[in-house]
């Protein structure tokens, strides 16, 4: 949620573009979709007013800058629980149809995404509320007061004290005391975690400092980004762990005080002997790029290892098949069942939830924690190198490596590109669900390994033509 100055901010700025009868302005100059999103609350507040029996109708044309703009301003009229019929891409006068003959049994609040005869660079609203337009000195009495509204009150619409609580019943964090010397470090990437991450501390009785909860993304904000690990790395060593966020907060890597990188294998690990001591051993789903030395271990402790493609849907599709208690992703996607009220099972992915029970399993068994992750194989690895390779090429190119493979008599798995795997290590060859590009991970226990699979994955792509001049195959 963004804070009551840049509120007051956007709403100055939206006054700016008030015409006689409607809202007109150039995008992004005149106004944006911060602005719009502010605009929906206002627009909320005013509404919300005239009680709950109310109708909130969107349509729009097809200028590009509608689409961002109409879903910044549903987001608006969210905040304040209102949800908006959007009808998408009509002509003004439908959308004055549905507000004015459809919808009698309430009173209507209807919002045209609209600069009329206007260039495309140009965007605005026409509002119209019980059947009467809005027009520009209404438009800014409905600013005024909800300006009016914010000075006096404290902005108490965060959706997210009810996640929190969420977060906190789950985990029992809050009740964990005498560890007030333990530090933590929240680094949310300048993504959407920050809010959320500063309310779950104020309720911990630790010290956390929370860094990059900026309002813009001003970077990748990939908490497996070299470039943000080190950054972490660099202060780290004034806490006990550090707990690092992807820009939507589905991701979750873990950094040591010893600067030791957990990824969400080695996450998947730790808190699977954790729930070990409580709960039913069941089934583990894993991606493609699990370490086969994380997955050995995961047998051992007792669970079934099922492995399934890389990618969110595929390990939520796999959860539900196998009704399986947790699942994982080396990227630092982390699954749990999550049960609503008529106790259905749903897995989803949470850094938040993942971060905060590690955070419960380090404070209530430190040398449990400390061992688990000492138990966790050393070994020199490389993940996620890309070589370009065009979508159309890339399964000519796994059919080339399955008869290599064959030829030298090398088992493998293909549920997801190409995984081999032996005593001492192994690699995958993968094609990107993203990009244009071939994935490659390498792990062995020790270096000559390393060296001897890394030399191996290198002839066997130089062989098939592609590009690895410049490609580092070198261990981390």
């Amino acid at each position: 949620m963004i804070d009551k100055s840049e509120m007051l901010e956007s709403l100055n700025r939206l006054m700016l573009v008030i015409r006689a009868y409607d809202i007109r302005g150039t995008i992004p100059s005149d106004f944006d979709e911060k602005n719009v999103f502010v605009l929906g609350l206002a627009l909320g507040h005013y509404v919300k007013q005239y009680g709950d029996n109310i109708a909130v109708l969107c349509g729009m044309d097809n200028r590009s800058s509608s689409f961002s703009i109409s879903n910044a301003l549903c987001c608006g009229f969210a905040a304040y629980g209102i949800l908006v019929q959007n009808f998408g891409i009509i002509p003004t006068p439908s959308l004055y149809y549905h507000s004015f003959i459809s919808n009698l049994e309430k009173k209507t609040l209807g919002i045209m995404i609209t600069a009329s005869h206007n260039p495309p660079e140009y965007n605005g609203f026409k509002i119209l509320f019980d059947s009467k337009i809005i027009d520009g000195n209404e438009l800014r009495n409905i600013i005024d007061s909800y300006k009016e509204y914010l000075l006096r009150n404290s902005l108490k619409i965060d959706q997210n004290n009810d996640y929190v609580q969420y977060i906190l019943n789950q985990t029992k964090l809050n009740k964990i005391d005498n560890c007030k010397t333990k530090k933590i470090l929240w680094d949310c990437n300048n993504g959407a975690t920050s809010t959320v991450i500063n309310e779950i501390v104020k309720n911990l009785q630790i010290h956390n400092d929370v860094m990059n909860v900026g309002k813009d993304m001003l970077y990748q904000p990939d908490p497996t980004n070299s470039v943000n690990i080190n950054r972490v790395k660099k202060i780290v060593s004034d806490y006990d762990l550090a707990f690092c966020f992807d820009g939507d907060g589905d991701r979750l890597v873990v950094i040591t005080g010893d600067r030791e990188v957990l990824r969400g294998d080695k996450i998947l690990l730790i808190l699977a002997k954790y729930f070990a001591k409580s709960l039913q051993k069941t089934t583990i789903v894993v991606d493609i790029k699990t370490s086969h030395l994380i997955i050995t271990e995961l047998e051992r402790v007792g669970y079934k290892v099922v492995i399934q493609k890389t990618g969110h849907s595929f390990i939520k599709k796999m959860m539900l098949e196998t009704n399986a208690s947790l699942g994982g992703e080396v990227s630092g996607h982390i699954f749990f069942p999550f049960s609503n009220s008529e106790n259905t099972y749903i897995p989803y992915d949470d850094g938040v939830l993942a971060a905060c029970y590690m955070l419960k399993f380090f404070l209530s068994d430190e040398v449990f924690f400390i061992d688990c992750i000492n138990a966790i194989p050393k070994t020199f690895a490389q993940y996620d190198v890309k070589i370009k390779c065009q979508k159309n090429l890339q399964n000519k190119v796994m059919e080339s490596l399955i008869e290599v493979l064959k030829a030298h008599q090398m088992d493998f798995i293909d549920i997801d590109g190409i995984k081999y795997q032996s005593e001492d290590g192994w690699w995958l060859i993968r094609p990107s669900n993203t990009e244009d590009a071939l994935i490659i991970c390498i792990e062995s226990p020790t270096l000559d390994s390393y060296k001897k699979h890394s030399n191996f994955v290198r002839d066997i792509l130089k062989n098939m033509n592609l590009n690895i001049e410049n490609i580092e195959l070198n261990h981390t």
